[in-house]
């Protein structure tokens, strides 16, 4: 069974740049035109719908106004920008899987640091 996925609304979760906004994979930018082309499930993985690549979204890299490709350095900012996703929903039923997500990300985040 797959996860239900939404579309990942938030700042720039490296730096809180700019109004949430919908985020695009730039490998699929100049292919599909789609601003809205990658999604999140509660697991914490990004799906590209262009290319149909899945990662975890600590693995990415976030481009906006203020900077070139960079990874996730501070889960704080991260978090951050994803409570925000939380706040904007107005379906009680979307903000406890969207909670749900932001634990899971936070324990992948941990199990990442302890392997390095």
């Amino acid at each position: 069974m797959s996860e239900e996925k939404f579309w990942l609304r938030i700042s720039c979760p490296v730096c809180k740049s700019g109004e949430p906004r919908y985020w695009s994979h730039s490998e699929c930018e100049k292919t599909y035109d789609s601003d809205n082309d990658v999604k999140i499930d509660v697991n914490g993985n990004i799906f590209c719908n262009g290319c149909h690549l899945t990662d975890p979204l600590i693995n990415w890299r976030f481009r906006c106004e203020k900077h070139d490709f960079q990874k996730l350095e501070n889960l704080a900012t991260l978090l951050e920008v994803l409570q925000v996703m939380i706040n904007m929903s107005k379906n009680i039923n979307d903000q406890v899987k969207y909670a749900t997500m932001v634990a899971n990300i936070s324990t992948m985040w941990a199990l990442k640091a302890q392997n390095n």
